[in-house]
């Protein structure tokens, strides 16, 4: 058991509830909203444990403030540095409106439908936040579905992602609402995916796509302005493509196929390009065999059964939260395709 000298060495200290531990983030970083805040992205720089116990911003300004957050379950304590227009409050830990009401996720979520639903748009406001999870299919051909009322990444990022998206334009935030789509796997159901569909079609200069569809069904490549291309149009003409760089044979002297991965947090941020290697190799593979799949003409399997625990073990809490991949392949003159 560590000791609570142990602890404060390490930059923690006990919650109010005497029930937790609470670490003074060292990091910097940006995130899509916090607590009570006003600006859809916030800035914070390295934080430490102060001599009275609690947490400090070690570089601070008049614009920064110790904000209570939760991150990758997680308590910690971040130094926020309050973006133009806004004050830091130090007895709410926010960055307020120096005018006008404070922007919270919930008003943001609110301003995004009020506007879109009097466009005609017609997107639930009692389940904007709600998540579907569907389970396995079952041996008898049925799947369980899961309903969560308030889901926590929803409340949290969807309002302050739609918002900045639709009246700015801002990429990270337009990603973000895109993210948060896919994590309900596109379902035209969802909130996001509605949200996201009625940007796409203004960016588009309106709407002519059928009520309860993806705009790319209507257009297989629409115009998606600052917001990144989800859906492909129906069909296999896309599959039938022939303008791809690349000259490959089946022999195995040849060099595999190259493979490389966009990756962004689960807020729109990108987090830049990475090689396609291991990283969705979750059952292991042997060394000969781990990258059989990227010879051409090769197939290759892989299943096992995983251990959840093992799993959130190696989760990288460097990330807000789960991460998101847009794959391309390498062409032989440099390009990504």
């Amino acid at each position: 058991m560590l000791r609570l000298d142990e602890l404060q060495a390490a930059g923690y200290y006990p919650a109010t509830d005497q029930l937790s531990c609470v670490l003074c983030d060292p990091t910097n970083g940006t995130d899509s909203s916090f607590s009570n805040g006003f600006s859809m992205t916030a800035t914070w720089t390295p934080a430490a444990l102060s001599t009275a116990g609690k947490c400090s911003c070690r570089n601070a300004t008049a614009a920064s403030v110790i904000s209570p957050v939760q991150d990758s379950g997680r308590q910690l304590s971040r130094c926020l540095t309050c973006p133009a227009n806004t004050t830091a409050d130090s007895s709410s830990g926010a960055c307020v409106p120096s005018s006008g009401p404070v922007q919270t996720p919930d008003s943001d979520l609110a301003y995004v439908l009020n506007t879109l639903n009097a466009q005609g748009a017609a997107i639930s406001t009692t389940t904007a936040t709600q998540a579907v999870i569907q389970s396995v299919v079952e041996p008898s051909g049925s799947s369980r579905a899961y309903t969560i009322a308030q889901s926590l990444p929803l409340v949290r990022w969807q309002g302050p992602s739609a918002r900045a998206c639709m009246d700015a334009a801002d990429r990270a935030a337009c990603n973000g609402l895109a993210n948060l789509c896919v994590l309900q796997l596109y379902s035209t159901d969802a909130a996001a995916c509605q949200i996201y569909d009625e940007l796409v079609a203004a960016a588009a200069g309106g709407s002519n796509r059928p009520a309860g569809t993806s705009t790319a069904v209507v257009s297989p490549r629409p115009a998606t302005g600052a917001l990144p291309w989800l859906y492909y149009v129906q069909g296999s003409t896309y599959l039938e493509t022939d303008n791809v760089d690349l000259e490959v044979s089946m022999s195995a002297s040849d060099a595999p196929l190259q493979f490389v991965l966009s990756a962004y947090d689960i807020n729109g941020t990108w987090l830049g390009l990475h090689n396609w290697t291991l990283q969705f190799q979750v059952c292991g593979a042997k060394v000969q065999e781990a990258s059989k799949w990227t010879r051409f003409g090769v197939d290759y399997a892989s299943s096992c059964s995983i251990d959840l625990a093992s799993i959130l073990a190696q989760l990288d809490y460097s990330s807000n939260g789960p991460r998101f991949y847009d794959p391309y392949l390498l062409q032989d003159d440099g390009t990504l395709y």
